[in-house]
């Protein structure tokens, strides 16, 4: 685990992700992506370290969503997702949001990638530039979520396939 570890934290910091814009309209919420996501006026995410280590392995705020880890009230990413998958995933939802939420200063992006409802969450930092906060699988073929030490099957539902 520590050698992989190691290898995510070598494999993120190399790795220069798309840009994303993230311009809202004020006091408008869940409307499609088209609205918010103007061009590359933004500079590209990249993310930490520490972040990509709180989503997959998980730390004391909470995380832990790569496949295995057994994180008690958790949704694990499906176990076919490779890292770079999940890396890719991330940070190019904003490509594929079906909604976005804005609840200053976090913004949440949801849509689906290869048939999982994925949330990605930004904040903006100190220097008011919007980065990567955490992010995890909602519902889908291959997620579970972690209840009372049991891995649950987290379908796509009903109302999923109709936004």
């Amino acid at each position: 685990i520590d050698s992989l570890r190691l290898n995510i934290i070598n494999y993120s910091t190399a790795h220069i992700p798309a840009g994303l814009s993230t311009r809202m309209l004020p006091g408008v919420q869940r409307k499609p992506v088209a609205f918010y996501c103007v061009g590359m006026s933004k500079p590209p995410l990249h993310p930490s370290a520490e972040t990509w280590l709180h989503i997959l392995f998980g730390d004391d705020n909470g995380g832990g969503h790569l496949a295995g880890q057994g994180v008690e009230g958790k949704t694990e990413f499906p176990d076919y997702w490779t890292l770079s998958r999940i890396e890719s995933a991330i940070l190019n939802i904003h490509e594929r949001a079906l909604t976005v939420d804005s609840l200053e200063p976090t913004i949440l992006f949801d849509g689906y990638i290869d048939g999982i409802l994925l949330r990605v969450v930004l904040s903006v930092d100190h220097k008011g530039q919007r980065v990567l906060k955490t992010a995890h699988p909602l519902r889908g073929n291959g997620v579970f979520k972690i209840i009372n030490g049991v891995r649950v099957s987290k379908p796509l539902l009903r109302q999923d396939r109709t936004k």
